[in-house]
């Protein structure tokens, strides 16, 4: 992939079980895919940086997939118009999506006063809290970058979410919303509804402010959100991120699912997974939305 031949015979390699979409992901490890103006090399690379494991064993560790000398989504999307196939942009929740190894944002690691907080006040070392503005405003200068490919397609994956959960967000702004809205200290239990709907403003906050993004850009791109562990009870996003996808759906936020995993019962694995996957198709088709089904290595 560091050359035209080789990402073309990767496109070729994704087209044998007559794939009709190809997604290329923008970022890696934190590593960026393409020249980033908000994550610059070499500030990128791999440091030597106590605060960071050593990296894993490998080549992909070797690859510098932001200088390869090509416009890489240039090259891709024009690939996939001469193929007739649809293209877009696999981004991701977290930068530092790997959350115990050495890839964490050179950005989040710069700014410790806006990292993710557990209840009793250990932080997230490298995994800052959406509820800042600052933190917001460094994601948009991103999702530009991002935009300024032209993709067809977005598809917004919660799997790498660098294993946060509204668990980590009993940051000063948080616990301030909290107080204002319940006239009480926050819960022990970050599991209390009332705690996940103060955290969920922030997080409809962002997404929100992403399709404003897309709107403004007057590119017409499909803006899908992927969905992790889901269940016909289909509360897996809620927990997990403090996400509402009907809410963000209803009002036109995003234009549907990615159902990236299911949690099958494993005394019925194929037929509970028909059963998910028709509760989330039903779901989504009643709500006006599209929903995909990725064949993938997480279920």
């Amino acid at each position: 992939v560091e050359t035209r031949e080789g990402t073309v015979r990767l496109i070729e390699d994704c087209l044998r079980p007559n794939a009709n979409a190809i997604l290329w992901r923008d970022k890696g490890a934190c590593w960026m895919r393409y020249p980033c103006a908000e994550e610059p090399y070499p500030d990128c690379e791999f440091p030597i940086d106590k605060r960071r494991p050593v990296p894993r064993p490998g080549g992909y560790w070797a690859l510098r997939l932001d200088r390869m000398g090509f416009d890489v989504f240039s090259f891709v999307f024009e690939e996939c118009r001469k193929r007739g196939l649809d293209s877009g942009i696999h981004t991701t929740y977290e930068e530092n999506h790997f959350y115990i190894n050495s890839s964490m944002s050179v950005w989040n690691l710069k700014h410790p006063q806006y990292w993710a907080c557990a209840k009793d006040s250990t932080p997230w070392s490298g995994n800052v809290s959406m509820a800042y503005p600052e933190v917001m405003e460094h994601k948009m200068r991103l999702f530009d970058e991002v935009l300024a490919m032209k993709p067809e397609m977005i598809v917004f994956d919660m799997f790498r979410g660098g294993c946060w959960t509204p668990a980590f967000e009993y940051v000063d702004p948080v616990k301030d919303e909290f107080r204002r809205t319940y006239s009480c200290e926050p819960p022990e239990d970050w599991k209390d509804e009332r705690w996940m709907k103060v955290v969920s403003k922030f997080q409809h906050a962002y997404f929100r402010e992403m399709r404003k993004r897309i709107e403004r850009s007057g590119i017409k791109t499909r803006f899908i959100l992927g969905i992790v562990y889901g269940d016909v009870a289909d509360r897996a996003t809620w927990e997990r991120y403090a996400l509402d996808w009907k809410e963000l759906l209803k009002t036109d936020v995003i234009d549907g699912i990615a159902v990236q995993s299911v949690v099958p019962d494993p005394k019925n694995i194929w037929g509970s997974t028909r059963m998910i996957y028709a509760t989330y198709a039903r779901n989504v088709h009643n709500l006006g939305g599209h929903v995909y089904f990725p064949v993938s290595n997480y279920t």
